[in-house]
């Protein structure tokens, strides 16, 4: 059984290829690293993934639980716990952090809730992400640092209580010590929900020291090319992307 399973998907941008027939699927409770040159695909595969609307599905399936949501909206995936961290998160004038955090949980839920209760959640929350409290009346991403906004990103997945979450570069602008941060986010995620799985995009193996990956994924071209585990990560950090451009999709 497969929480999450993309096949043979292609999707374009103002008529030009950027997936190509990939394919991945997602066991419950696993953590995977998706791995990619600059312009390889990775964050068109999030978002075709995600169902953002500039991006046309020309083939291939997604489900999600067992269910077909090739063609359901952005908002509708959401509200059944898929979440992507963008890379470059907006700035988003005169929305404070926490009424955003207030209206997405509305939105996603479509429960009520107690604002004090939320308020005293989301005060935790920050605390575990060593956010100051002063972000939260600040307006989104309103002159935050790279670092910031990606912990922001953090406090929105861990507020929302998504079932699977796609994390794009959520390294990038992170020093050491902030880096774990994000294990320690997804290993409270596993803890309220055991089979939450992650899918996090990165250039980089720098998570390889705080978050243990059951599967590294290998994109080119819009193409997941080689799959394997922790050691192609490493094989890639030695060797480069290149040792796999002539590689055949898996």
């Amino acid at each position: 059984m497969y929480v999450l399973s993309v096949s043979k998907l292609s999707s374009l941008v103002n008529s030009t290829c950027v997936v190509d027939e990939c394919s991945l699927r997602l066991r419950p409770g696993t953590t995977h690293l998706l791995m990619g040159q600059n312009g390889a695909g990775k964050s068109s595969l999030a978002y075709t993934i995600m169902g953002h609307p500039k991006y046309s599905v020309t083939s291939g399936k997604i489900l999600f639980d067992g269910q077909d949501i090739t063609e359901k909206k952005m908002f509708e995936r959401a509200r059944m716990g898929l979440f992507l961290g963008v890379q470059s998160p907006p700035i988003i004038e005169g929305v404070s952090v926490f009424s955003f955090l207030k209206e997405a949980k509305k939105a996603i839920t479509g429960a009520d809730f107690s604002l004090f209760e939320f308020h005293e959640d989301v005060a935790l929350l920050c605390k575990t992400l060593n956010i100051d409290l002063s972000f939260l009346d600040k307006s989104l991403n309103d002159g935050f640092s790279g670092g910031e906004k990606k912990k922001i990103e953090l406090l929105q997945m861990l507020s929302l209580q998504p079932k699977i979450v796609i994390l794009d570069e959520i390294d990038s602008g992170l020093d050491v010590d902030s880096l774990g941060l994000v294990s320690k986010s997804l290993l409270i995620m596993k803890k309220k929900n055991p089979d939450f799985s992650v899918i996090i995009i990165s250039h980089s193996t720098r998570l390889l020291n705080t978050i243990d990956f059951d599967s590294v994924h290998v994109i080119r071209k819009g193409k997941i090319i080689r799959s394997g585990d922790r050691k192609l990560a490493l094989e890639i950090e030695q060797k480069g992307f290149d040792e796999y451009a002539t590689a055949r999709a898996v």
